[in-house]
């Protein structure tokens, strides 16, 4: 027989549903073992990726933990370097309020995040309560106004005294 030949055959004794490949009769049987190792095969396999899954689950939610973990630390990282750029800014506002003589309550008061800014500030500051100390002595040399203090007795009734120097009483 020639390939063409056996082409042939091989299609024609092929049951409906299957290949031409094959050249097997069909075998209910036969099937039916294959259906079934395959199935089992399937579950094997469902299982093992149902593992799978679990292990890939736990592997993110500790990445995340050390994810958060490492968040945790940076926060607490920029915390701390913040707390002490303001500790460093504390120290030098005082240090430039003592060179411009200024009371330590002011010292909180001067603006600025460099020492020359806050110079600036220190002597503005400086100059600003100088004036104001200098109109409060002003002030106080000034001679008090004769019309305070002329006002009636405040155990006395004038209306009464009058009557009784009148009527001799």
């Amino acid at each position: 027989m020639t390939e063409q030949q056996q082409t042939t055959n091989t299609t024609e004794t092929a049951p409906a549903g299957e290949s031409s490949t094959e050249a097997e009769p069909f075998d209910a049987d036969r099937a039916m073992e294959k259906i079934r190792k395959t199935n089992s095969e399937n579950a094997g396999l469902r299982k093992r990726l149902k593992e799978l899954e679990q292990y890939e689950a736990a592997a993110k939610a500790a990445d995340e933990a050390k994810k958060s973990e490492a968040q945790r630390f940076a926060e607490q990282l920029a915390d701390a370097n913040r707390r002490a750029e303001e500790a460093e800014l504390g120290r030098l506002r005082e240090r430039v309020a003592r060179r411009a003589q200024l009371p330590d309550e002011l010292a909180d008061r001067l603006r600025g995040t460099t020492e020359e800014e806050l110079t600036a500030d220190a002597k503005a500051l400086a100059a600003l309560t100088a004036s104001v100390q200098a109109s409060g002595r002003e002030e106080r040399r000034k001679a008090p106004d004769p019309s305070q203090g002329q006002g009636m007795a405040l155990n006395g009734d004038p209306l009464e005294e009058s009557l009784r120097a009148k009527l001799g009483i």
